[in-house]
């Protein structure tokens, strides 16, 4: 199998994964799970080898902390730490086929092409739904309450949004033929953000514009961005997002709801209670009852801190530094950042699609950089090699060449 058809295929798995992210079985799950984990199958047996890297090396033992625990006995409960550990798994293959498969920069480009403008088709049926059906997904499925376009949670809806911008303005920089087409994208895309009504992602969504705007276009980035962003607003429409703005009362539950997460972190600092445990063990800290099942500490970071220790913490923090550099230089990788950040209010991560997606990304990042790299030194070798040159005897004269 040619390595031309991965980056086509880890697109298609992680859009499919998209698409299915509103039905709350596990089987939509699984779909997307068992999919990355096979084009990583097909990687390893058709190309037979793999480009170790030190940020590889942190991603897969972020991946393989639940096992870890499991092994060493330190979680409350195996089987939902296991069913968790699939997706952190299946994370990290999609870190490991893209940080192998987009080596090369036309197979880079091929790949973040397809998830844009697949992100970008997903954020404008978003739209018609939320104004001309918000009960059905695709018109056909029924949709979950609360539930915005193809995600259960406004704020995964969001990071999706915020992986996706950057990638249109990288779009709009690099390529003349789609300029036009890339800023198209970024309005729907922010349009979507402000009919979501998630106040992180706007934010969000809105430093991302203007950050990238300046970096790539620098004077008239200003200009751009007012542009989108007064397109964006009025297809989004703002009322409903300044009156969520206007709401304080979720502030309260989520300090509480912080409150109590991190005493739970600071009781098993070393392991946690075992990765997707949460649920399980936070009852016992609860500081209030808010009358309905507490399914995640809205915070990403406190979660991951409960969960697996703050070791788990660390080494997410570890490998997002060694890649922040590399997410601001090459744009379409802000939304990395972004993710990590809307993490600390909320759990836009949660979502094993959303997670697969991140850690691609930072995958493309590693690749993008030792695609760099090599080509630094295949252009300094050569030079290394003439000047070090030192022949075994002197040359002869010309005047001393014997002829005939």
């Amino acid at each position: 199998m040619s390595s031309r058809v991965f980056p086509t295929l880890l697109v298609l798995v992680l859009v499919a994964g998209m698409c299915l992210a509103w039905s709350p079985g596990y089987w939509a799950v699984f779909v997307a799970q068992a999919g990355i984990l096979l084009v990583a199958i097909l990687w390893v047996a058709t190309q037979k080898r793999i480009h170790p890297s030190r940020e590889w090396m942190v991603a897969a033992l972020i991946s393989f902390w639940g096992l870890l625990q499991i092994a060493a006995g330190q979680t409350i409960s195996s089987w939902w730490t296991m069913r968790s550990s699939l997706t952190w798994i299946s994370a990290g293959m999609s870190f490991l086929v893209a940080s192998q498969a987009l080596r090369r920069h036309r197979y880079r480009e091929l790949f973040l092409s397809g998830l844009l403008w697949s992100s970008t088709a997903l954020a404008f049926l978003a739209i018609v739904q939320m104004y001309v059906d918000p009960r059905h997904v695709f018109g056909m499925f029924p949709a979950q309450p609360g539930s915005v376009g193809t995600f259960l949670y406004k704020n995964q809806f969001a990071a999706l949004l915020e992986i996706a911008l950057p990638l249109a303005l990288h779009q709009a920089r690099y390529s003349r033929k789609t300029r036009y087409g890339a800023f198209a994208a970024c309005a729907i895309l922010l349009a979507a953000g402000v009919a979501s009504v998630s106040r992180a992602g706007v934010i969000l969504l809105v430093a991302e514009l203007v950050l990238a705007l300046l970096l790539a276009f620098r004077p008239k980035g200003l200009v751009f961005a007012s542009l989108i962003l007064a397109l964006g607003a009025t297809i989004g429409g703002p009322k409903a997002l300044w009156d969520h703005f206007r709401d304080q009362e979720p502030y309260r539950v989520r300090h509480d709801l912080l409150q109590s997460t991190m005493r739970m972190a600071g009781d098993r600092p070393w392991f946690g209670y075992g990765m997707g445990t949460f649920p399980l063990a936070y009852p016992a800290y609860a500081r209030f009852d808010a009358g309905v099942f507490v399914n995640a500490a809205h915070s990403d970071w406190a979660e991951w801190s409960a969960e697996g220790g703050f070791p788990l913490a660390v080494l997410l923090v570890v490998l997002l530094t060694m890649l922040s550099g590399r997410a601001v230089r090459s744009i379409w990788g802000i939304g990395v950042l972004a993710v990590a950040l809307h993490s600390l209010v909320d759990y836009p991560a949660r979502e094993p699609t959303i997670a697969l997606t991140w850690f691609a990304i930072m995958g493309a990042l590693t690749a993008a950089t030792e695609s760099k790299a090599r080509a630094a030194d295949w252009e300094v070798r050569p030079a290394r090699r003439l000047q070090n040159y030192v022949p075994a005897a002197p040359l002869p004269r010309p005047d001393r060449i014997v002829t005939g």
